[in-house]
């Protein structure tokens, strides 16, 4: 007998009752999901020399914390805030993977951690965000909000105008 069972959140686990079936079978359903995906590759990137974004995390001293070794301490961790759409983000991206350092984070989102953005503070209200988000919320493209903040000013108020 099979009973699936779907969490509001976008998991979704299958029950199999069947005494030597139950095991191999919970283990291709983690297999295909969108977490255990997250977490595969996240393990994969800091300690696999052979994996292609390894140079920018591993080759960084980025590690996975012990507990998250074993998929089901990550999945305990983090199912709980999971969206549909959304992947594993570090909040500090010179720190290591957490679950005091980590959040579901949409690919936008993840853009504007990075190392490499461009971080503006608001001069009235001190929020700081990326020049790309600061751009949208102006409706500027980023690129002309990036043109003016090399070539003509590093003023928010000359920026976004």
């Amino acid at each position: 007998m099979i009973c699936m069972e779907i969490f509001g959140n976008g998991f979704w686990i299958i029950i199999v009752q069947a005494e030597n079936k139950y095991k191999r079978m919970s283990e291709i359903v983690k297999h295909k999901s969108p977490a255990y995906k997250s977490w595969y590759f996240m393990n994969r990137r800091c300690s696999s020399i052979k994996a292609k974004d390894y140079k920018f995390y591993g080759s960084r001293g980025i590690s996975v914390c012990q507990r998250w070794t074993i998929f089901d301490n990550f999945y305990s961790d983090m199912k709980d805030s999971y969206l549909k759409g959304m992947t594993i983000e570090r909040i500090d991206s010179n720190k290591n993977y957490s679950p005091e350092n980590c959040k579901w984070a949409t690919m936008s989102d993840q853009f504007n951690n990075r190392r490499n953005s461009i971080r503006i503070k608001h001069p009235k209200t001190g929020e700081i965000k990326g020049l790309a988000q600061w751009a949208k919320l102006f409706g500027i493209s980023r690129w002309t909000a990036f043109y003016r903040f090399k070539n003509i000013s590093k003023k928010f108020e000359e920026i976004f105008k």
